[in-house]
């Protein structure tokens, strides 16, 4: 069952991950699963709005998915 305290630790131990391994999202999102025990697609349901965001601006980055338009501002 996925609790938010379950959500926060997981979402924690990412960013903690990426930044002191200075790797990218996408790669702690993995290791940080696997560490927990479970697969990416459940570290997927655990990972916060400001991470998703930091994923997907990353694999714009990197041709991993297609980027989005902005408005020209």
């Amino acid at each position: 069952m996925i609790t938010d305290e379950l959500k926060n630790e997981f979402c924690s131990e990412v960013m903690d991950y990426a930044k002191t391994k200075e790797n990218s999202f996408i790669d702690a999102t993995i290791h940080v699963a696997e560490k927990f025990g479970f697969g990416p697609e459940m570290g997927a349901k655990l990972l916060s709005k400001p991470l998703i965001e930091k994923i997907r601006i990353e694999g714009e980055d990197i041709n991993l998915i297609p980027k989005m338009s902005k408005l020209p501002f």
